[in-house]
């Protein structure tokens, strides 16, 4: 499998230089990950996905699919220096809603099939997602960006602003709840798809 490496320096940059660099690091993340999630789904559960998108999402879900429309939404944070197995673990994840939309067990047997340590695997990879969304957090501290957070509620498309404080809830993420804006979730779309064979 390939690796991903992509990172962002370490040292602040000016707002509008590191704003520049997210549409390129989006267009790279989606690159990787549409090759990636073709090939993963190739050597397991052979479902048919409609596309792969790269978003933004820091206090939500590492990665979501759409069962209409079977795109997946990958958050950035959960893709980028993190460990291999836990990325895959996360592709296997969202293809295993393809065959089971809820987390019961038959949907956890199948995720078993091609990771019997998952629950080890997931753990790591939310560790390490928590990490990059707090790195963020720190980049965008260092920067003096003083955007205030968002909050999604996609059943009545709107966002409000919402003073959030991301320590108050545990440093977690409710993966039922969204707490980002609707523009962290724009990234690109990859359109038509592979088949189950």
């Amino acid at each position: 499998m390939k690796q991903l490496e992509i990172q962002f320096p370490k040292s602040p940059q000016p707002r509008r230089q590191a704003e520049a660099a997210i549409p390129a690091a989006k267009a790279s993340y989606l690159t990787f990950m549409t090759e990636y999630v073709r090939q993963v789904n190739e050597d397991t559960l052979r479902v048919t996905i409609g596309g792969v998108r790269i978003g933004s999402a820091k206090y939500s879900r590492l990665a979501q699919i759409n069962l209409h429309t079977r795109i997946i939404t990958f958050s950035r944070y959960a893709i980028e220096n993190v460990p291999e197995r836990g990325r895959r673990y996360l592709v296997l994840h969202e293809l295993a809603h393809v065959k089971e939309p809820t987390h019961n067990k038959r949907f956890w047997n199948i995720v078993a099939q091609f990771e019997p340590d998952y629950k080890r695997v997931g753990s790591e990879l939310e560790k390490a997602f928590h990490a990059n969304v707090l790195e963020e957090m720190r980049r965008q501290k260092s920067s003096n960006k003083a955007t205030p957070p968002l909050i999604w509620t996609p059943r009545l498309d709107h966002a409000e602003e919402l003073d959030f404080d991301y320590n108050k809830f545990g440093g977690s993420h409710d993966l039922d709840c969204s707490w980002d804006s609707v523009d962290d979730l724009d990234g690109g779309i990859i359109t038509g798809g592979w088949d189950e064979e």
